[in-house]
């Protein structure tokens, strides 16, 4: 690794080392509770608008078939508890990367501690829609996605 770190170096690169399991995932046996990743929840309620329907964008004759392609088919074997919605909430799993030594811990290469602090911080922010920064990019990334495809024929009732 050292002599691979050297060349890259030469050539203008920068190599780093990085975990081998970058995400030590919570439910694994094996994975250190001490660097598990951070979940950063993602706010979906900020993506509906009031009163509208969930499949607005794609053509009213689609909206059953998807909702029940949509509807998990164990639904009726699952049960609920107090803690059930923390399993399904949609977000990302943000983790640091400890393996970064003195040497490479230079701002011009990978920022620093305060740095990555700050990143998911502002990371958090957004992912709550702090200051309508999340509903922004959604409305101004909505037009460049396809609401028609190739399946809405076969998706269509009868």
């Amino acid at each position: 690794m050292v002599t691979w770190q050297r060349k890259a170096q030469a050539c203008g690169l920068h190599l780093f080392p990085v975990p081998s399991d970058p995400f030590a995932l919570p439910y694994s046996c094996n994975s250190d509770p001490l660097r598990g990743p951070i979940l950063v929840p993602l706010n979906v309620s900020c993506f509906t608008l009031p009163g509208s329907e969930p499949f607005a964008q794609f053509p009213a004759d689609t909206w059953g078939r998807r909702m029940h392609l949509f509807q998990p088919p164990t639904r009726t074997r699952t049960f609920s508890t107090s803690s059930a919605s923390q399993l399904n909430q949609p977000g990302f799993l943000w983790t640091f990367n400890y393996m970064l030594t003195r040497r490479w811990k230079v701002p011009q290469i990978s920022g620093d501690e305060v740095l990555a602090e700050k990143m998911l911080h502002d990371f958090r922010l957004f992912c709550a829609n702090d200051r309508n920064r999340l509903r922004d990019f959604w409305d101004s990334h909505l037009p460049l996605l396809a609401p028609t495809s190739p399946t809405d024929d076969l998706m269509s009732e009868p």
